[in-house]
């Protein structure tokens, strides 16, 4: 249980650390932007790749359909995925449905860690 709680933690700080270095390294600067305009740097691709993933709330629509795959018995391991994109997704400008994505993905995992623990002293 300890384990499972201190995994959470440091794969939520790890994406939240990468999605607000992406949002305020790569994203908003703009100066970069603008010279991204004319270059085809590897900072500048990306970039690119970067700003595809929140341009139609990709992030978020991975959270969320990761959390709701996550309720099935046999793919509960989705909701680490869903957990991961969906802090991704709130930083990166997908918060609709990464908000409730990452809630759901948290629940699932909870869940999973109750029913491993019980099923450990039962």
């Amino acid at each position: 249980m300890k384990t499972r709680i201190f995994v959470l933690i440091v794969s939520g700080a790890m994406a939240l650390t990468l999605a607000l270095w992406a949002r305020f390294g790569l994203i908003e600067p703009e100066g970069l932007a603008l010279a991204c305009a004319s270059s085809q740097a590897w900072h500048c691709t990306l970039r690119e790749l970067v700003v595809a993933t929140f341009d139609h709330q990709q992030l978020g629509i991975v959270a969320l359909v990761a959390s709701l795959f996550a309720l099935l018995p046999k793919l509960r391991a989705l909701a680490w995925l869903g957990w991961v994109c969906g802090i991704a997704g709130l930083v990166l400008y997908s918060w609709d449905c990464a908000a409730v994505g990452t809630v759901l993905a948290l629940l699932v995992i909870a869940h999973t860690a109750s029913n491993t623990h019980n099923a450990a002293h039962a």
